[in-house]
């Protein structure tokens, strides 16, 4: 049954944007093309100077009564104009979508048709991603496995499974807007997170249900291609490319500072779950676990493969 047919729950898309008018334009041209038309669409516009940004902003809502332009008097920094987004959201559904991506148009009606097959499952649906930098697409790899089938039996079983395979690309699916609420307020203003790490955000969802990563490619993720080598080699393992112990010895002060800040955060999610004290000392010691696993693994440059 098509999503579309019957039933048509509102989808917020929140397009944070910072003076990338040319960005801003394609996410828009991908946007406001998808199948699926019941959106709402929040361009969140973090103080761009000039007037080019708002001229691709006009250019659009002249034709497209369902776009909502927000721009800050003030630049408040990426992770304040993300929140912004979700703040303002009033769909049942919502997605973020960065002003340098693509995707499929039928991105959306895909992960919403899983999620409406069974209403109380999933907390997020996404697709498999790939990786592009301007015009050149980089090899496709696998992020997705781990969520491509129904995994978990309870919620705390769904937390430990979203703290040992979670992945950047998790956080551009399309989520049930109540996955990322704690009553009425957002998870964001929660945690006041402070490393912009992706998990603590996905294991506070986790609590509402399953994530589901489709195995098509419908999102496309640009990256430069440093990113992409780590990304790709974090799934596949083996020998991280162009890698040094001295180099990695020097840029250690800031890997450890980034990982001490995501440990704190995805502590004070973990304080939040309602969890009882035996799952919450479990979950903690794998987190203890996994940061100084990855942190030994960045520093020899080998890690095994999830495959």
């Amino acid at each position: 049954m098509s999503c579309t047919a019957t039933i048509k729950p509102r989808v917020s898309v929140a397009i944070p944007t910072f003076n990338r008018p040319q960005g801003l334009k394609n996410t828009l041209e991908n946007i406001c093309v998808q199948t699926y038309e019941n959106l709402e669409i929040i361009i969140c516009d973090n103080c761009s100077p000039g007037d080019e940004t708002r001229k691709v902003v006009d250019l659009f809502t002249a034709s497209d009564k369902r776009i909502v332009y927000m721009r800050h008097d003030a630049n408040i920094g990426p992770f304040n104009n993300f929140k912004s987004g979700l703040e303002r959201a009033e769909g049942d559904y919502f997605m973020w979508a960065a002003d340098d991506d693509m995707w499929k148009n039928d991105f959306i009606e895909s992960c919403l048709n899983v999620h409406l097959s069974d209403p109380n499952r999933y907390a997020s649906v996404m697709t498999e991603s790939q990786y592009f930098w301007r015009d050149k697409f980089f090899p496709f790899f696998a992020e997705g496995r781990p969520f491509y089938y129904n995994y978990c039996q309870n919620w705390i079983a769904q937390n430990q499974h979203v703290l040992e395979h979670a992945y950047g690309n998790l956080f551009y699916g399309l989520f049930k807007r109540k996955a990322l609420l704690l009553g009425n307020k957002s998870i964001f203003s929660v945690i006041r997170q402070r490393s912009l790490n992706e998990i603590p955000l996905l294991l506070f969802a986790s609590k509402h249900g399953e994530f589901r990563v489709l195995d098509t490619v419908k999102f496309f993720k640009q990256a430069p291609y440093r990113v992409y080598v780590q990304a790709k080699w974090e799934i596949e393992g083996g020998k991280l490319p162009n890698h040094t112990i001295t180099k990695q010895l020097l840029s250690m002060p800031g890997t450890i500072k980034y990982h001490y800040l995501t440990m704190l955060d995805i502590l004070k999610t973990i304080s939040i779950l309602d969890l009882d004290v035996t799952a919450s000392k479990e979950l903690k010691k794998q987190l203890f676990y996994k940061l100084m696993t990855h942190l030994c693994h960045l520093v020899s440059g080998r890690k095994q493969s999830r495959l």
